[in-house]
């Protein structure tokens, strides 16, 4: 998704000149961590099952991804590219998994989604991401577990304190939810 989010904060720059954006691309919970501890002021992020917090933008289905032609090794356990512990799409991704009796082996991690979608480009591994996010030179890969769904949510200001917010809330359901339910 940062490749589809820099297109739209640069627009909403340009229409607020005045304003001063600070951006951190990163792990959900880990800037939901540091918005926690005044660092940042929003998140755009995932929410956890069971969470209420957030005002949700979008529903995001998560998909197995590979290189065009990828085709699973037969008695192999599946390579994954995972992003490290921690994060909800590699748990659901395990959890499909392991429900469906899959053998699976993570052989490559990386704290970067441009890192993991690496690996799934090259044909090194397969990974999940969400489907609205998919970049050049990766497919979906059918046949493996439901990975389900991610709702992405804007976190903070909760009182909409903010002018800014309610616009900027506006860029990215433009910007990144109409792209993303279009792709469902």
């Amino acid at each position: 998704m940062p490749q589809q989010l820099a297109p739209v904060l640069a627009r909403f720059a340009r229409t607020y000149p005045e304003l001063r954006l600070e951006v951190e691309v990163g792990r959900s919970h880990e800037l939901r961590a540091a918005m926690a501890k005044g660092a940042l002021d929003l998140v755009l992020g995932k929410r956890r099952d069971g969470e209420t917090e957030g005002r949700l933008i979008w529903t995001e289905s998560i998909v197995w991804v590979g290189a065009r032609g990828w085709e699973p090794e037969e008695g192999k356990p599946l390579p994954l590219a995972m992003l490290p512990k921690g994060c909800m799409f590699r748990d659901r991704a395990l959890a499909a998994l392991a429900r469906a009796g899959m053998a699976f082996e993570i052989v490559y991690t990386s704290a970067s989604l441009l890192g993991v979608a690496a690996a799934a480009q090259a044909g090194f591994a397969i990974t999940v991401l969400g489907r609205a996010g998919l970049p050049e030179g990766v497919v979906e890969i059918p046949g493996l577990p439901d990975a389900g769904t991610a709702p992405m949510c804007v976190f903070g200001d909760a009182e909409g304190r903010s002018a800014v917010v309610e616009p900027l809330i506006g860029f990215i359901r433009e910007g990144l939810a109409a792209p993303a339910r279009a792709a469902a």
